[in-house]
């Protein structure tokens, strides 16, 4: 599914293919999350800067740890 979402986001399905991967979005677990992740991943790589000043940094040094 996490396929199928991706290319929803990208525009990459057909209305008709479209169905499944909205429906589950419909409610919370995996797959809404996949939706979250993957913008926040968008996000990033667009930098839209609406994460707060050094945020990236602060994720660094804590991954480092």
């Amino acid at each position: 599914m996490k396929q199928r979402i991706s290319a929803l986001m990208d525009g990459e399905l057909e209305r008709s293919e479209a169905a499944a991967p909205l429906e589950s979005l419909r409610g919370e677990g995996d797959a809404r999350e996949t939706w979250r992740s993957y913008h926040l991943i968008g996000d990033a790589m667009r930098d839209t800067r609406m994460l707060a000043p050094g945020f990236a940094a602060r994720v660094a040094a804590e991954l480092e740890k």
